[in-house]
């Protein structure tokens, strides 16, 4: 995640802004830029996805419980319904990466 600038390719469909905040992927395609409610053509999730990150923002001083059961709750609904491997973290300042 990061704010848009002046080197993101986006989708021929997408209207280029300026400072927004994005999330790229390689060579700078932006993968969303509305976050969660529209997804750009490379972001999307189709049935050839493998690796799928599903972030669910909060605050741990503010609402961590709730972040910690909506993972969970989102990881179970996961394996029941499309029958897959599932794996779950917590990404903060202290734990900024998460390997699949």
């Amino acid at each position: 995640m990061k704010f848009s600038v002046s080197k993101e390719v986006f989708d021929k469909m997408d209207n280029v802004f300026f400072g927004i905040v994005v999330a790229n992927g390689i060579n700078n395609e932006v993968r969303t830029r509305r976050w969660i409610w529209r997804q750009s053509e490379q972001g999307k999730i189709t049935k050839e996805s493998k690796n799928i990150f599903f972030p669910i923002d909060g605050f741990k001083d503010k609402n961590y419980n709730n972040v910690i059961s909506a993972r969970d709750e989102l990881a179970e609904l996961s394996k029941k319904n499309f029958n897959c491997k599932v794996k779950v973290g917590f990404v903060d300042i202290n734990n900024s990466e998460f390997e699949f």
